[in-house]
């Protein structure tokens, strides 16, 4: 029984995807790496899913889980590709990851699940390390970071909703497996269009293993924990992510977040982790 322990597990492994991320977008474009990321989850979970016997699912559901890869695993990736490479790790990040607010206002209406005045605190909290890190951050492209940032979190939180109205019938492994092959089904094709597939080699290399952890084996973790104890519950779990980005950007690539940068990624933080204080 993984619990809020399997979304804690895949909060690590996407603290460190983003310094990944961005090694490949020094070679790449968001939408050669978000499909490569794709490719690379499809490679563990497609032999799990068939050695469990879990692709078989209800035209209702693959519905559902198409239009929740379009949201969040098509434009949420690209999105969050721009806003890693635009402002960095250690900015981006913590902004992105403000969708667990959106998704426990979205389990609470659509799903009925609880929030807690702990939950609505760390909300304002987290609030104000985004105004931290946004106001912290470069003119010119670093601003158009934040504001990719921002995007990707109202994407991804729309994208979890629809993956957990498909876990109502579904199993995780399945969810993650026909979200991967929707996606990368879109994003492939259009990588091609946009200049072919041969990007570099770093720029493959680092896509697919920021695929196979993030996509791949952190995906499935959480949804799993997302099946067991609902949205509300599994994703404030994900409150360790924009501290070990931080902290793995600087020693991986030298980022300097500054000062406000870092306050900013701990507030938000220590905001995710009083709303799930109740778990």
């Amino acid at each position: 029984m993984l619990g809020v322990w399997g979304a804690v597990a895949a909060a690590l492994l996407w603290g460190l995807s983003p310094v990944l991320i961005e090694e490949a977008m020094r070679e790449s474009d968001s939408v050669y790496v978000s499909g490569m990321r794709n490719v690379g989850g499809l490679a563990l979970l497609l032999p799990a899913s068939a050695l469990a016997g879990s692709l078989q699912t209800a035209p209702w559901e693959l519905a559902v889980i198409a239009a929740s890869a379009l949201v969040s695993q098509v434009l949420g990736l690209v999105s969050y590709s721009e806003a890693i490479h635009r402002a960095g790790p250690g900015r981006a990040v913590p902004i992105c990851f403000t969708y667990i607010f959106w998704a426990q206002a979205v389990g609470a209406v659509l799903f009925g699940e609880e929030v807690t005045a702990l939950s609505v605190a760390g909300a304002l909290l987290a609030v104000l390390g985004v105004w931290l890190v946004s106001s912290g951050s470069p003119p010119g492209r670093g601003r158009l970071g934040v504001q990719a940032a921002l995007l990707t979190s109202v994407l991804w939180a729309a994208g979890d909703a629809l993956a957990r109205a498909a876990l109502e019938g579904a199993d995780a492994l399945a969810v993650s497996t026909w979200r991967g092959a929707f996606s990368a089904s879109v994003l492939i094709p259009a990588a091609w269009a946009r200049g072919g597939l041969s990007r570099g080699r770093r720029a493959l290399l680092f896509s697919l293993a920021s695929g196979v952890l993030g996509l791949g084996l952190a995906l499935l973790l959480y949804y799993s924990s997302v099946a067991e104890v609902g949205l509300a519950a599994a994703a404030p779990a994900t409150a360790l992510s924009p501290v070990v980005s931080q902290a793995a950007s600087r020693l991986a690539t030298g980022e300097r977040v500054g000062p406000r940068a870092a306050a900013g990624g701990l507030a938000v933080a220590l905001g995710i982790a009083l709303a799930s204080a109740r778990v």
